[in-house]
């Protein structure tokens, strides 16, 4: 013969449902009442289609939040690679820049790279762009305002004062 439950277990049971919206099998791991006797009680209460539908939509907008989560995550890493991808262009760019400047040996343009390592002075570990040349001439603007050297450059280099770069620093002051 089956028992009933007393009034008060099943206002729990209700309680829990319906306005702390546990699940069927968290009220029975709190209340130790059998899961079938748990669903008899739920459905027979007026409640149970509202219920139903709310946490329907809830699951629904769930899924929506994580589905925005996931598409902001791969957009962010995308986001990562392409600046990772373009760190690397600037570093090389960079490499070349301070090589440039800091060379013995210049190019087949020796003017033009006279005329831009003319433009820098050596300010504290970096090239900064001058204001205007020994001879009055303004600096253009559209050259980097500093180029800081990579230290770790080619065929063991090692720190500030073994570079290249302070070489040109050297024949700047001159």
């Amino acid at each position: 013969m089956a028992r009933k439950l007393s009034q008060e277990k099943i206002n729990e049971i209700l309680r829990l449902f319906y306005e702390e919206h546990k699940k069927r099998i968290e009220i029975h791991r709190l209340t130790k009442i059998s899961r079938p006797t748990i669903n008899k009680y739920i459905k027979e209460d007026p409640r149970y289609w509202d219920e139903v539908t709310y946490r329907v939509l809830e699951a629904k907008n769930r899924r929506k939040a994580q589905w925005r989560s996931y598409q902001q995550k791969r957009r962010e890493k995308t986001k990562r690679e392409l600046w990772d991808e373009t760190y690397e262009i600037m570093k090389k760019e960079h490499f070349q820049a301070v090589m440039e400047l800091s060379s013995h040996r210049w190019p087949s343009v020796p003017t033009l790279y006279e005329f831009v390592r003319s433009c820098y002075k050596w300010v504290r570990g970096k090239f900064v762009r001058k204001d205007c040349l020994e001879d009055g001439t303004l600096v253009p603007t559209t050259l980097p305002k500093y180029i800081r050297p990579i230290h770790t450059l080619a065929e063991g280099l090692k720190r500030k004062r073994n570079t290249v770069i302070n070489t040109a620093n050297n024949a700047l002051a001159y």
